[in-house]
């Protein structure tokens, strides 16, 4: 039985029910509930009697006419696919009628199209990813769990399968999060320039012949300056090797002057690395609990 948090529980569910992308922050002390409440919510995924449980499908259904196509599309990126060959032959479609869905899903605001940052015109540089984090985390722990969910195993289909994943699962968020923090502290004049282009960047390493990339890059051409970031959801610390491995990607990056550099981690950072970045006056360290001061 779940008491003493119903008014916490419905402001959780109204807030959902709003449809609209919003972060929801929960503090307080220690041993309060938080978790339960927060786990009291989540739990409408993983009951089959739960609102949550056939959400994305029920959607499906109601605005699409052939939703069995856009929910192999779907389970397709969830699970890695991210060019269109790829979420062509993991979907069963052939490459035309993909593009189809794809684009009917973007209108719809399930998924994303990306460019890498500046190679816009390359469709080489294209992938696909959810953007809706609901869908993400549905197509990604409770499709194809039913029977777990349907028998009550769910303490069992957590610790295996989904406590491991979370943090890679949340790497995809904290981008987001990052991103829109920059857009607030950009507007404050908050960094080194104003920045007029941010984006994803990936792309070869022809020394190395390896795929690189860089979780967002702020540009201003005019200006000649870059800002690189490295957004890293993880429960370690970030050390001297995080800061140089941004910086060997950003070499990459040709023709821009001034060249800045930025991490954010959930955790921080070790003194060695503050120590080190103290004496740079291009490198910002920003934590999770900085970008909520």
């Amino acid at each position: 039985m779940f008491v003493g948090r119903e008014r916490e529980s419905a402001e959780l569910e109204r807030l959902y029910q709003t449809g609209s992308f919003q972060m929801l922050v929960m503090y307080g002390r220690r041993r309060v509930g938080k978790t339960t409440l927060i786990s009291h919510f989540a739990g409408n995924f993983f009951t089959s009697s739960g609102y949550l449980y056939e959400e994305p499908s029920n959607l499906l259904k109601q605005e699409l006419r052939e939703p069995i196509k856009y929910n192999r599309i779907i389970e397709a990126i969830a699970h890695g696919a991210s060019r269109l060959n790829e979420i062509a032959t993991k979907s069963g479609l052939d490459t035309a009628a993909a593009a189809n869905y794809t684009s009917t899903l973007i209108a719809l605001g399930i998924i994303q199209k990306e460019t890498a940052i500046t190679e816009e015109k390359n469709k080489r540089k294209t992938l696909y990813r959810i953007r809706d984090s609901m869908f993400l985390f549905w197509y990604r722990y409770v499709q194809g769990n039913d029977f777990a969910i349907v028998t009550g195993d769910m303490d069992s289909l957590y610790e295996t399968e989904i406590k491991p994943d979370l943090n890679r699962f949340m790497g995809y968020i904290f981008e987001t999060i990052c991103a829109e923090y920059l857009g607030v502290i950009n507007g404050k004049d908050g960094l080194p320039f104003k920045i007029r282009e941010l984006g994803r960047w990936w792309g070869s390493n022809p020394l190395t012949k390896t795929e690189e990339e860089i979780d967002l890059v702020g540009i201003n051409p005019k200006l000649s300056s870059a800002l690189f970031y490295e957004c890293k959801y993880k429960e370690q610390m970030a050390d001297s090797g995080v800061l140089q491995a941004l910086k060997t990607k950003a070499d990459l990056w040709r023709g821009y002057e001034h060249k800045y550099y930025m991490l954010f981690l959930k955790r921080g950072f070790t003194k060695e690395l503050r120590a080190e970045v103290a004496r740079q006056a291009n490198v910002y360290l920003v934590s999770l609990a900085d970008m909520y001061q």
